[in-house]
């Protein structure tokens, strides 16, 4: 395959992950094109040493972004659709208050059994696959995945698009922070 082909790439090139201050650009700046104003107003604690309000609210501006960076896992897709819960509306129309969804703060899903995490580890590193691949990837047998397959699709956590098997965007960042925390995938995977 072209993986394995150094006709077709000669050089792997590490990208970084998304620092906090990154996102803020294109969700903000969309945001702002759209003609809203934002009110991070809500997102500020004050300080027990009395410090400066604006400090304060940067300090909480960069807090929050930090989240939205690691909720969304480095994709900017996914922080434009978590940006998205986040904005509330006020008493005026042109203004929005952001505020922090539970999204953000999603630790992954518990009652996961080691066949579904099999399953979505194996999705997670292939990106898609179908049936059968999926079965020769897991090596489970064919009654196993299928009920396997049933219960993360009505989790909303695998759809089929043309026959194969693949974790929906908005989902990946919850995947991988479930397989991580269980041990399933490692950091850089």
């Amino acid at each position: 395959g072209a993986a394995g082909d150094v006709g077709v790439f000669r050089a792997v090139v590490a990208l970084e992950r998304l620092s906090a201050g990154q996102p803020r650009a294109p969700t903000v700046g969309r945001t702002d094109r759209a003609g809203y104003k934002l009110d991070f107003s809500g997102l500020v604690r004050s300080s027990p040493f009395g410090g400066d309000a604006a400090v304060e609210e940067e300090r909480s501006i960069h807090m929050f972004f930090r989240l939205l960076t690691d909720a969304s896992d480095g994709s900017t897709r996914v922080a434009l659709s978590l940006w998205a819960r986040c904005l509330v509306p006020t008493d005026d129309p042109k203004v929005l208050q952001v505020r922090i969804d539970p999204s953000l703060a999603a630790s992954g899903v518990l009652d996961l059994g080691d066949t579904a995490l099999f399953a979505l580890v194996a999705l997670r590193i292939q990106d898609e696959l179908n049936e059968t691949e999926l079965q020769a990837v897991t090596n489970l047998s064919p009654h196993l995945l299928r009920a396997t397959i049933r219960d993360l699709m009505s989790r909303g956590m695998v759809v089929i698009e043309g026959g194969r098997l693949r974790i929906p965007d908005l989902q990946l960042p919850v995947v991988t922070r479930t397989l991580r925390r269980r041990h399933f995938l490692h950091v850089g995977g």
